[in-house]
C-alpha cells in the first residue's frame, strides 16, 4: 500500500475532503512539485521522495522534489508562501518551520498562519538524546 493510499484510507472521508483532494486529478501542464526546505538525505527528503514516487503513480503526473535548505528552511518557506496558487507547488513543512522559525526569524519571509494551507499529516519524526557511551550522564536528570 503507497502513503498516498494509507494515508487516505486512514481518516475518514467526508464530501468536502473529496472535493479537495480531487485537485490533483484535474492539475495539467506543468510537473507537480514538492519544495522540501531539508537537505538531501534529510528524514524530510526520505519521506518528500516516497510521498512524490506514490504522488506520481497514483495520479499519472510527473511529481518533482526539489530539496532547498537553508536559513532553518525561512528560504523554501518563503518561496512556497508566494508560489502560484495553482496547485502545482506544495511544500513539506515541520514544526522548526512553522512554529519555531517566526519567533527566531525577526522577518523569516513568511506567516505560518496567513501564508499556509495545512493539507494533512504525513509523518513524525522522534528526536532523542544521545551520548557517548563512556560518559557519565546516564538520562536526562544526570544532565539538570
Amino acid at each position: 500500500m503507497s502513503l498516498v493510499q494509507m494515508s487516505v484510507s486512514a481518516e475518514t472521508v467526508t464530501a468536502p475532503q473529496k472535493r479537495r483532494r480531487s485537485w490533483l486529478f484535474r492539475l495539467t501542464g506543468p510537473a507537480l512539485g514538492l519544495l522540501v526546505p531539508l537537505a538531501a538525505g534529510s528524514s524530510g527528503d526520505i519521506l518528500a521522495r516516497r510521498l512524490g514516487q506514490d504522488f506520481a503513480q497514483e495520479f499519472g503526473q510527473p511529481f518533482v522534489i526539489e530539496n532547498k535548505p537553508g536559513a532553518g528552511g525561512t528560504i523554501a518557506m518563503a518561496e512556497i508562501a508566494k508560489a502560484a496558487g495553482d496547485g502545482h507547488t506544495i511544500g513539506l513543512a515541520s514544526q522548526g518551520h512553522l512554529v519555531f522559525n517566526p519567533s527566531l526569524y525577526a522577518k523569516p519571509g513568511y506567516d505560518p498562519v496567513r501564508d499556509f494551507t495545512p493539507l494533512g499529516l504525513i509523518g513524525g519524526v522522534s528526536n532523542v538524546l544521545v551520548v557517548a557511551p563512556n560518559s557519565p550522564v546516564r538520562d536526562v536528570a544526570d544532565l539538570v
